[in-house]
């Protein structure tokens, strides 16, 4: 919640996990997709 470099880090990070997944493009963030999530 205090750091916003860490949440776009992480929205990075799952955007290129659903590319190495082949993932459609709705599944991912930059394209302004649906995309995005938390890794926990």
């Amino acid at each position: 919640a205090a750091s916003p470099a860490c949440t776009e880090l992480e929205t990075v990070m799952l955007d290129w996990l659903g590319k190495m997944l082949r993932l459609p493009e709705t599944f991912l963030a930059e394209k302004g997709g649906a995309g995005g999530g938390v890794i926990q």
